[in-house]
Parts: C-alpha cells; structure tokens; sequence
C-alpha cells in the first residue's frame, strides 16, 4: 500500500516506509524528552508530563522511551507509569505483528475486532 492510494496529491511512498520513518522520529524525540526530564528533575526545574511522555510512546515512540529510560535510568522504579508503558509495547507490538499477517488472517481479525467495537 503507498500513500498515493489514499489522496492523489501524496506521494507514492511505501506506506510501511512512512510508518517507520515516523516511529523512529518519534522514538528519537521521546529519548531526548527523558533526557530532559531527568535533567530538570535533577535541577528541579519544569518537568515533562508523564501524560505527554506516554502519549509520545503511544503515538509510535515506545522504542525510544525503552532507550531513554535505561540510558537515563529515568522513570524506571514508578509502577504505575510502568504499567502503562508497557501496556503501550505490548498493544504496539499486537498491532505490528497483526499487520503483517497474511490478508485472509487479517479480514478475520478484523472481524473479531469489530464485534467488540
């Protein structure tokens, strides 16, 4: 699927290419919030939401919190922040792995998804 397929107008990308690109943009950006959260906490200064850093995660950046997290060693002994985060990795990974089903699996998960929503 390219991107083209869903507005003329875009470019003909390989729609996984922009996903990825996009993942590890974020990824890049999330790793240095939590280098500037632990900084600030250090200093106490203005820190960064956990609601943001977790929205960033959930948005595609979930790779570059794990790195963040243990690089910094920041937002590693919260159980409650931890939770959610790795909830977020592990609806991240669910979703990946269904995306790269074969298409008659996928139309079933569909399906099944459906009915609960």
């Amino acid at each position: 699927m390219r991107l083209s397929d869903f507005h003329p107008a875009l470019p003909g990308f390989p729609l996984t290419t922009v996903v990825a690109l996009w993942c590890v943009l974020l990824s890049v950006l999330l790793f240095t919030f939590y280098g500037y959260d632990k900084r600030q906490a250090e200093r106490g200064g203005r820190r960064v939401p956990e609601s943001r850093l977790q929205g960033m995660a959930l948005c595609g950046g979930w790779l570059g919190g794990v790195a963040g997290q243990q690089f910094f060693r920041h937002k590693t002994r919260k159980p409650g922040f931890q939770v959610v985060f790795w909830l977020i990795g592990v609806m991240q990974l669910l979703l990946l792995t269904a995306s790269l089903w074969p298409e008659p699996y996928r139309l079933i998960l569909r399906q099944y998804v459906a009915q609960w929503f």
